[in-house]
């Protein structure tokens, strides 16, 4: 999740969060479960957009300020 955390910045991708999620676990011999996913917090706590696991990089809505 901490991998995912970093990514998080203004011009980034839902795919860069999902890419990084997933290259740290399977790089530490775990892989990511794709039933399961992440999701925004605004005013509400389980808001869009919801954040794969998953992902390649470079791809997916861009990250934006509020």
């Amino acid at each position: 999740m901490v991998a995912g955390i970093r990514q998080v910045k203004s011009g980034a991708r839902l795919g860069d969060i999902g890419h990084a999620i997933q290259s740290h676990a399977e790089n530490n011999n775990f892989s990511v479960v794709r039933e399961y996913c992440g999701h925004g917090i605004g005013r509400g706590f389980h808001e869009e957009p919801q954040v794969l696991h998953y992902g390649i990089a470079g791809t997916g809505l861009e990250l934006s300020p509020a």
